[in-house]
């Protein structure tokens, strides 16, 4: 039976955060299990169990993410903003709520968050889990870098390593400019005058960006 709120215990949000990192941290928080989190949000497939947040993620309904969004004592546009796995087109179809946590491929990696940010939003001793595009990210922060196979709360410090920093952040610009296929131009790289790492596309690839836009 759906219980409303819990315990006024606020888990401050990570942008980028899987639902199934940020519900387990809601779990510990409370001192209840996710297993019990999830039958608050809605019926779940038969036998279904909760997973390591590591290992798959958890996909909610709209009306689940209601009730989500009452028992945390935040507003839905809130979690969407935070969780980008509580945005369309990620959220379960139909009216009731409900949930299901499919252990089966995704388009997305589970990588884990660079620990010194989520101590910030107060997860200093359990792994956070973020959705991304590829296996490893870097945080732009704290200039460290996270893997897929990573184990526990530490990442790697490459503060040492500023042509592999440099590299990240134009690669960054790149796909805010041209989206996905700014990752892949055939023309990458082209390097800066010091030989410090890539800077930019050399503008021969002929790649159509957004907008319309073309790379030649």
């Amino acid at each position: 039976m759906y219980g409303g709120r819990l315990a006024a215990r606020r888990v401050l949000l990570l942008a980028g955060e899987s639902n199934a990192s940020y519900l387990s941290r809601v779990a510990a928080v409370q001192g209840v299990s996710v297993d019990f989190l999830l039958g608050e949000l809605g019926a779940g497939p038969p036998g279904q169990q909760a997973l390591a947040p590591h290992l798959a993620e958890v996909f909610l309904s709209r009306a689940a993410v209601d009730r989500l969004a009452v028992m945390v004592q935040m507003n839905w546009p809130r979690l969407r903003r935070a969780l980008p796995h509580l945005r369309e087109p990620h959220l379960l179809p139909g009216q009731q709520a409900r949930w299901d946590w499919p252990w089966q491929p995704l388009p997305h990696y589970l990588v884990p968050a660079c620990p010194l940010c989520a101590a910030r939003r107060g997860a200093s001793e359990t792994a956070v889990w973020l959705v991304r595009p590829d296996v490893w990210t870097i945080c732009r922060r704290h200039d460290r870098f996270s893997h897929v196979r990573q184990v526990g709360t530490q990442a790697v410090d490459v503060r040492r390593l500023p042509e592999t920093v440099r590299a990240h952040r134009v690669r960054l610009r790149l796909e805010r400019q041209w989206g996905r296929q700014g990752r892949s131009c055939p023309q990458m790289p082209s390097r800066s005058s010091d030989g410090g790492g890539v800077v930019a596309c050399s503008g021969r690839c002929g790649r159509t960006g957004r907008g319309g836009r073309t790379c030649s």
